[in-house]
C-alpha cells in the first residue's frame, strides 16, 4: 500500500476492458514486461427502478487510478448490457447517454450526484466529470433527480 491508500499490484499486468478486469502474469515466455499498475475501487449506487431490479446492490469495480465518474459509468453500462443485452429504459441507449452531455461535458440538470470517501463527504463531480477519484469512491447517482423544474432530454 502507498500514502494514497491505493493497491500497488505488482509484477501483474491489469488490463480494464469496460468489460473486466483481466490479469495477464507479466514474463510470461518474453511477452510482457513486468508493470506496477495502481488501481482503485470505486462503487456506483444508482437510485433509478428498473436498474434496481436488475443490480439491487449496485455496482462494484476495480479501476485504474486515473478513472473518473464518467470511467465507472462506462463499466457500469458494459455490465449492464452484459446482463440484459440492452439499456432496460426506453428513450435511453445507456447509463452514460442519459445523464451526460458529452458535447457540453457536464451532467443534465435533473441529475442528482453525490460522492464520497471515509476522509472526504463530500466530492464535487458536477464541476468537474473529469477528474480522477479517490480510491474507496462511493458515488450515489441519481439519473432523475426529483427537485429541479428544468428537466433535459438526452442529445443524441
Amino acid at each position: 500500500m502507498n500514502r494514497k491508500g491505493l493497491t500497488l499490484v505488482g509484477w501483474i499486468k491489469l488490463y480494464h476492458n469496460n468489460r473486466r478486469c483481466r490479469r495477464v502474469i507479466a514474463g510470461t515466455k518474453g511477452l510482457f514486461q513486468s508493470e506496477a499498475v495502481l488501481m482503485k475501487n470505486v462503487t456506483l449506487i444508482v437510485r433509478q427502478t428498473a436498474l434496481n431490479r436488475i443490480f439491487p446492490n449496485g455496482f462494484h469495480f476495480l479501476l485504474e487510478d486515473d478513472a473518473s465518474i464518467l470511467d465507472t459509468i462506462k463499466a457500469a453500462d458494459e455490465e449492464i448490457m452484459k446482463k440484459v443485452n440492452r439499456f432496460p429504459i426506453e428513450k435511453c441507449k445507456s447509463l452514460l447517454h442519459m445523464v451526460y452531455h458529452p458535447s457540453e461535458n457536464r451532467f443534465y440538470t435533473q441529475v442528482a450526484i453525490q460522492a464520497y470517501t471515509s476522509s472526504n463527504p463530500f466530492i464535487n463531480l458536477r464541476e468537474n466529470p473529469k477528474l480522477s477519484l479517490p480510491n474507496e469512491t462511493t458515488i450515489i447517482l441519481i439519473p432523475q433527480g426529483g427537485c429541479t423544474t428544468d428537466w433535459e432530454e438526452p442529445t443524441e
